[in-house]
């Protein structure tokens, strides 16, 4: 007779309370990816390349200006709060920021809009921050 028994392939367990852990790889950071490529369209709206990017912990990203009319571009969150940098705003022909410790709340995928500024012009890009 089995009692108290939890039969799982591969698993018997007695009463015991066990931790299972997935298989899941840790987050690498891409080090093949380029810069985010910031330009502006013929309808003068920014355009973003890649308009949404995956990013570990740690990891940096870099926006550049593209073209040879390079010209000052925001990168904006919302608030420090809501931004996964140390900033919430910064402004140049290239940015650059680190995608703070903690930023994949609770351990899992996190995504952040933001805002891609020029001359006056927005266009609202995401990042997926993973742990």
């Amino acid at each position: 007779m089995f009692r108290n028994k939890l039969v799982v392939p591969g698993l018997i367990l007695c009463g015991a309370v066990v931790a299972l852990t997935s298989n899941a790889e840790a987050c690498e950071p891409d080090s093949t990816r380029g810069p985010i490529r910031v330009s502006v369209g013929e309808d003068n709206m920014p355009v973003v390349t890649p308009d949404s990017v995956t990013a570990c912990e740690g990891e940096i990203l870099r926006w550049v200006f593209q073209g040879s009319d390079a010209r000052a571009f925001s990168v904006i969150f919302v608030s420090e709060d809501k931004s996964p940098f140390d900033w919430d705003r910064q402004t140049g022909a290239t940015v650059t920021g680190t995608v703070k410790a903690g930023a994949a709340k609770n351990g899992g995928k996190t995504e952040y809009k933001y805002d891609v500024e020029v001359d006056g012009h927005r266009l609202d890009p995401r990042i997926i921050v993973e742990k």
